[in-house]
């Protein structure tokens, strides 16, 4: 889905245009987002050792992160975040594309539901493991 190259720690050539079918490509779309936040829920939860309490703050956080970095790509929040983004950030790795990321970069409200999908599956996941 993404330009080749534009993804860090995953070759170009990895990156291949897929013939979607154009209604699989809304729900394709949103399943990188989807398993980005799962991910991390999963991973800071275990990392964290934590109980159902500190589980579900763990996968509420991180659904406000991806959403917070979803809303950035919105039209008005990203010509306000492009004026007061430190021009430091384009000599440091990890944060020089960060411009590019939200001035390039498409809001997407399925992308919101994806991640509140994927923190919510996470806890589920951790809070039945737990019991």
């Amino acid at each position: 889905m993404r330009t080749p190259g534009s993804t860090y720690f995953l070759p170009v050539a990895w990156s291949t245009e897929l013939p979607w079918p154009a209604a699989a490509l809304q729900v394709a779309g949103n399943l990188p987002t989807f398993f980005h936040t799962l991910g991390f829920c999963l991973i800071l939860t275990v990392l964290a050792g934590s109980g159902r309490c500190a589980t579900a703050w763990i996968c509420i956080a991180w659904f406000v992160v991806e959403t917070a970095f979803e809303v950035g790509q919105h039209p008005l929040a990203s010509a306000w975040l492009m004026e007061h983004l430190p021009q430091w950030f384009n000599h440091v790795w990890m944060l020089e594309h960060t411009g590019t990321y939200f001035s390039a970069g498409v809001f997407d409200p399925f992308d919101v539901i994806a991640a509140a999908t994927g923190s919510a599956l996470a806890f589920l996941l951790v809070a039945t493991k737990q019991s």
